[in-house]
């Protein structure tokens, strides 16, 4: 029943994320600026979630401990071995299927949240529930946000 009633939108961020997802399963050229549009893309939506939460703080919070804990698991999986190369004047992006990885398990956590949201009106105004909302997303995105960061930089002489 509650797959039935997910709205069609749904469904098609879940085929969206597949997609950008498998592309990056592939060494490839990439454009740096074309690597920030997906996540850019989604900050409005978890911005909104933020503030619907009953407790928007704590969600707030939770989000913000889970970026500072994503990019520090980002940090510890490339810092030795970066996803982004820099080969002359092109940006080489290693396939890795972390990113896939990533996106579905925000996507699951997000979807779960959303169903809880809609059936379960009790839950959703607990102080660990609203904690919940912002953590595991906080840690999804700061993880894919140090790939970013923690791009292999040229080296200069």
């Amino acid at each position: 029943m509650v797959l039935k009633n997910t709205p069609v939108c749904v469904w098609l961020v879940l085929v969206c994320l597949l997609y950008f997802g498998s592309k990056q399963t592939k060494t490839r050229q990439i454009k740096l600026d074309k690597l920030a549009i997906f996540p850019l893309i989604f900050l409005p939506f978890v911005i909104i979630s933020v503030m619907r939460g009953h407790q928007p703080l704590i969600v707030g919070f939770a989000l913000t401990v889970g970026l500072v804990i994503g990019i520090f698991l980002g940090w510890l999986m490339w810092k030795d071995e970066p996803l982004l190369l820099k080969q002359g004047q092109v940006w080489i992006q290693r396939g890795s299927y972390i990113p896939l990885i990533l996106y579905l398990v925000i996507f699951i956590f997000r979807y779960v949240v959303g169903v809880a949201q809609h059936t379960q009106h009790s839950i959703t105004k607990t102080e660990c529930f609203n904690f919940i909302i912002g953590l595991p997303t906080g840690i999804g995105l700061g993880t894919l946000l140090a790939i970013y960061i923690f791009r292999q930089r040229p080296t200069t002489y």
